[in-house]
């Protein structure tokens, strides 16, 4: 399926794969700013290989999904996608999103060392990885002739100074077995940081700059000199703010008590930390924003759970951002950005409870409400002064500029 004629522009398929679902566009690129998306979709509720269900496909823009009642494993959901959705539509390169990479600095064209990387990276990010490395496989198997490229969440964050590196355990659990703070999100925050970027007129090494990725997961990154030099997720995406069911920042005593005393298996505590804490933990309602908010609209707060959960998430934001702009940037930021659901969607976490409760000395310098940016300008220097910013990220897109540029490297060096 490999066609060598790109008269037309490149055509780069692009895979986010996650536990239970395949999420994929098809790009045409001519310049990493010239493409247009000619196929997208995604398949939902994907089975196990031991499991049942049905599978719900989602293919070119489709409202309503076809339902696939024996469901379709994450190899067979490619296999769908191609031959229901991209049929006989040419593609030249793939472009894989692959949550951890370990130590890899940079998006690269997979080989079998690669796939090493990513299984053995597998222990870190159970719910991504080995489903990732599957669809690999598969397109590989499929279109064996098809150069295919990783983009790593973690890529922007491996060269982060040792002090923002290191975990405060022994010296040696870092040396040899490569525990660190590896930050995830990275796709996403690396998106926003440069169309906030373009829209100020400037180089992103000329900027500071802080981008908070804020959906079901949250993270916050600091950028200075072109770089992220800081993030708020650690050796797992379970560290750092509050988030949907995730409990962010605690004291790693109370995973030692509810072992110890409690009688929790370890299994139950990462259950318990990554799926029943954060805004549903403490709300007892929800992970969801939009339904917290629903809630106290309504007058369905009678215990001011739900108010407090959206507070102390708030807080927990503000906290990394203000660390970062005063102890990464020494207070000379540009720029603080919010994306993805919840730093699009929801105004008032983002305007009340966020950017209004920041100190004053870091407002001063700031217009008070954040520019939503429906649109990055051609034109440079559409803001002269610090912003808050909302940009809508898009982690595909990304991943397809990504794709576009590492080919063109690889077929360079042939």
């Amino acid at each position: 399926m490999k066609i060598r004629d790109t008269s037309q522009g490149l055509a780069i398929f692009v895979a986010n794969t996650g536990s239970s679902s395949v999420k994929y566009e098809r790009f045409l690129m001519r310049s990493p700013d010239d493409y247009e998306v000619t196929h997208e979709g995604k398949i939902t509720r994907v089975r196990m290989p031991e499991g049942t269900g049905e599978s719900l496909a989602f293919l070119d823009g489709a409202e309503e999904p076809e339902v696939i009642d024996k469901g379709l494993t994450h190899e067979e959901s490619i296999e769908y996608i191609l031959e229901n959705s991209i049929k006989d539509a040419p593609i030249h390169v793939v472009g894989n999103r692959v949550v951890h990479g370990r130590n890899i600095s940079s998006s690269c064209v997979i080989t079998s060392s690669i796939e090493d990387v990513i299984e053995d990276a597998g222990a870190m990010a159970p719910l991504h990885n080995p489903y990732a490395l599957k669809v690999i496989k598969a397109i590989r198997s499929i279109m064996p002739d098809v150069v295919q490229v990783a983009i790593f969440d973690t890529s922007p964050y491996v060269n982060m100074p040792l002090e923002n590196t290191i975990c405060a355990i022994p010296y040696s659990y870092f040396e040899e077995h490569g525990i660190r703070r590896c930050g995830f999100h990275g796709t996403s925050h690396r998106y926003v940081a440069g169309q906030a970027a373009h829209y100020l007129g400037r180089p992103l090494e000329e900027l500071g700059m802080v981008t908070c990725h804020m959906g079901n997961g949250t993270s916050i990154t600091a950028w200075r000199d072109g770089k992220a030099v800081d993030t708020s997720m650690s050796f797992t995406p379970t560290a750092g703010t509050i988030m949907g069911s995730r409990c962010g920042d605690i004291d790693p005593g109370i995973v030692l008590y509810l072992i110890e005393v409690l009688g929790h298996t370890p299994e139950q505590v990462k259950h318990i930390l990554n799926k029943e804490s954060g805004l549903l933990g403490i709300s007892t309602v929800s992970n969801d924003v939009q339904e917290l908010e629903e809630s106290i609209a309504s007058g369905n707060d009678p215990d001011g759970k739900v108010d407090l959960a959206l507070d102390l998430y708030a807080k927990s934001v503000r906290k990394y951002i203000v660390q970062y702009v005063y102890e990464e940037l020494d207070g000379d930021v540009d720029s603080i950005v919010f994306t993805a659901g919840i730093g699009e969607n929801a105004e008032d976490v983002r305007e009340r409870r966020i950017i209004q409760r920041l100190p004053s000395h870091l407002r001063a310098g700031f217009e008070h409400t954040s520019r939503i940016v429906e649109s990055v300008p051609s034109s440079p220097g559409a803001a002269d002064k610090g912003c808050f910013l909302v940009i809508r990220t898009d982690e595909e897109l990304m991943i397809a500029q990504d794709a576009l540029r590492i080919y063109a490297e690889y077929q360079n060096g042939l």
